[in-house]
């Protein structure tokens, strides 16, 4: 069985873009965007709906006249609904930028990031709404110089005080990945 961690042992540094693409979405899914995208939307896009509509509306109006006693025909009321949807639009590219810029750690450390060993400190194992959460403190050494990550994963702790567990680390990003029991990709970040 395939696993990123096999993938990334077998792969050459620096690594294809399509794996450190796949597996940047597994450390840093989609899904996580979702709520941050919905409220941008509701906010900013409602907002920008709004304001480009209202704009176009002025604008049509001024140029022909369109008033109280002249009201707009319903194909002008078209072009101003459709000159909202593009403020939406326009109002989703800063988001659209976020979100990448926010996978791009992410898509560096799997690309040129390096596997280290780590060695467990500690853990701490809190229960969230009836499921068990991991918190490991694990140290690692990296250009000589002993750095400290916090990874969580969903269980109970799976690893002991010492014992040695694979990291993948790059110089200049703030990102750990761990590797599950199985292989599995678990975030972590540097303290």
């Amino acid at each position: 069985m395939t696993t990123p961690l096999s993938e990334l042992q077998a792969a050459p540094t620096p690594r294809p873009r399509e794996l450190a693409a796949r597996l940047a979405r597994k450390l840093v899914p989609t899904w996580g965007f979702l709520a941050y995208g919905a409220l941008y939307l509701l906010v900013v896009g409602l907002f920008a709906f709004v304001v480009s509509g209202g704009v176009a509306a002025w604008v049509l109006a001024s140029a022909f006249g369109f008033s109280q006693a002249k009201p707009m025909p319903a194909a002008v009321e078209g072009l101003v609904g459709f000159a909202g949807l593009g403020g939406v639009a326009l109002s989703l590219w800063p988001f659209t930028r976020w979100a990448r810029s926010k996978r791009a750690p992410a898509r560096q450390l799997f690309e040129v990031g390096d596997l280290v060993e780590g060695v467990v400190e500690g853990s701490t194992t809190v229960v969230v709404r009836g499921t068990p959460v991991t918190l490991e403190r694990v140290a690692f050494q990296r250009d000589g110089t002993t750095l400290h990550a916090s990874v969580s994963y969903g269980g109970r702790p799976v690893h002991s005080i010492g014992d040695r567990r694979p990291l993948l680390a790059s110089k200049g990003v703030p990102l750990v990945s761990a590797f599950g029991p199985g292989g599995g990709v678990i975030a972590g970040r540097i303290k």
